[in-house]
């Protein structure tokens, strides 16, 4: 079947399409200016979807960023003179949450689809249901940017947690399908051992310390005269507290090795 008869399929069958985002316009809906996401020669056709049935907020910054994933939709109108058709993705994902999402139960490990990255997450659709893997869920250790892990379009692989059809809740970590570097650190990095390692980043209540890549301790500030930490200096740390439950380390800074500033 080619996409020209899918197009006629999905409009009088709801089957459901997948395609690639290409871009955004304004049309007009009920004499009123709307944002659409476009996707571009679907076998000749337009497909046009209003911002209204995108399962996402009204604006355009939305759907910019959504530009380059891969959604599915049905057809819900034909304009066959002019090859436009409209769609809904909202249509699309209210089926696949009701027929496929009750299927899958916590513990499994799914592929699930990557519809747009924030600063503190990465948002996925999995079964017609859209969810956030908080950075804490992504990766061991300091996440300076998620895109090094995903990007828009991608499919990544998680861990469900908690799911709930009904409720419309679904929890993954992409973590969970990593071993977890505690093991490492009781091993390499024992209790009172010092080791020299890079700072990833500073905040007020402390300074955060790379020793290897997935490992990272977090040192409280020094009451040190002219203490000025930078990005990249290299300093030697004490473990303090290996927790691991919480899979968190601790230490004490003891010197400064090497600084990036001159």
């Amino acid at each position: 079947m080619n996409k020209g008869t899918e197009i006629f399929a999905s409009k009088h069958s709801k089957k459901i399409l997948t395609a690639h985002i290409t871009g955004i316009e304004e049309r007009s809906f009920n004499e009123k200016p709307t944002d659409c996401a476009i996707i571009q020669d679907f076998d000749g056709y337009k497909i046009i979807l209003p911002s209204f049935v995108m399962n996402v907020r009204e604006d355009r910054s939305v759907l910019r960023s959504l530009v380059g994933s891969e959604i599915d939709f049905i057809v819900v109108g034909i304009q066959e003179d002019e090859k436009i058709a409209v769609a809904s993705r909202l249509a699309a994902m209210e089926i696949k949450r009701k027929a496929d999402l009750i299927k899958h139960e916590a513990g499994e490990t799914i592929s699930c689809r990557v519809v747009a990255i924030g600063a503190s997450d990465i948002v996925v659709e999995f079964m017609g249901l859209e969810t956030k893997i908080n950075k804490k869920e992504v990766d061991y250790g300091y996440i300076k940017d998620l895109r090094k892990y995903a990007q828009v379009g991608d499919r990544i692989q998680a861990k469900i947690l908690e799911i709930d059809a009904e409720n419309q809740i679904l929890q993954l970590s992409m973590k969970a399908l990593k071993p977890s570097p505690i093991e490492i650190v009781e091993k390499n990095y024992p209790k009172n051992s010092e080791h020299a390692g890079k700072i990833v980043n500073i905040e007020n209540f402390g300074i955060f310390i790379e020793l290897q890549q997935g490992i990272v301790i977090l040192c409280p500030p020094p009451n040190w005269a002219n203490f000025n930490p930078n990005i990249g200096d290299t300093y030697l740390v004490r473990i303090k507290r290996i927790d691991r439950e919480r899979e968190r380390v601790s230490g004490t800074l003891v010197r400064l090795i090497k600084t990036t500033t001159i």
